[in-house]
């Protein structure tokens, strides 16, 4: 699995998609509005790719727009330390460039 949705991220995950991935979908379990959105998983990444078809595909289920990207680390968001602010984020997006 290269590229999973943040609405199908499921309980027990957190190896797969990362602390800030899984918490934001647990908080769409718990019905909190969360902006729809999608991860490219620790399995992509330990190969040393970029799925650009699956990252396509994903951003143009959500309507091709304008997006967030932001880059992360698993380790970001553990219940004892937090690395917050230390990866790029980068705001209004678009296109597939």
């Amino acid at each position: 699995m290269d590229v999973i949705e943040l609405a199908a991220i499921e309980p027990g995950q957190r190896e797969l998609v990362g602390g800030k991935a899984a918490g934001l979908a647990a908080l769409i379990r718990l019905g909190e509005l969360v902006p729809e959105g999608f991860c490219v998983t620790t399995e992509s990444h330990g190969r040393g790719e970029v799925p650009e078809a699956d990252v396509l595909a994903a951003y143009e289920r959500l309507g091709g727009g304008p997006v967030a990207v932001r880059s992360s680390a698993t380790a970001e968001d553990l219940p004892d330390a937090s690395f917050a602010g230390q990866q790029d984020t980068f705001l209004a997006v678009e296109g597939p460039e």
